[in-house]
């Protein structure tokens, strides 16, 4: 069963690091997904909108440690569709093991560039992150 959250701009969703339990699906609004910097700020590194996935890659990816590899934040007001690990994790079940394998990589790849981007990319500043 999926429930549905809203979120008002700027707050946070999910934080870096945090343990992961549930997914989400962007039904309103935009979400900005950010990763820390070295220099303690923070950078946005995409933006989700309608029908866009997010929060997945604690449990596809489970040598992360069911950790968020990234914050969630809205950019706006934002309504947000629920997906729960149990939801989830009935849904991979049946899942070829090449298929998980699969994921796991790609998820470990998506992480190690997501980092890769963070560190050089140009700060944007968004008055609602808090940057040096």
């Amino acid at each position: 069963m999926f429930v549905t959250k809203n979120y008002v701009k700027g707050e946070t969703i999910f934080k870096e690091g945090d343990l992961g339990d549930r997914t989400y699906n962007v039904l309103k609004g935009e979400v900005l997904i950010c990763k820390s910097r070295r220099d303690g700020g923070m950078v946005a590194i995409g933006k989700l909108t309608q029908g866009e996935i997010f929060g997945e890659m604690y449990l596809l990816d489970p040598k992360a440690g069911g950790r968020r590899t990234a914050t969630a934040i809205a950019s706006c007001d934002v309504e947000l569709e629920v997906i729960f690990q149990e939801e989830l994790t009935k849904l991979l079940e049946n899942t070829p093991p090449q298929m998980t394998a699969l994921m796991e990589s790609l998820c470990r790849r998506l992480r190690k560039i997501s980092a890769e981007y963070a560190s050089v990319v140009p700060v944007k500043k968004y008055s609602f992150i808090n940057n040096p």
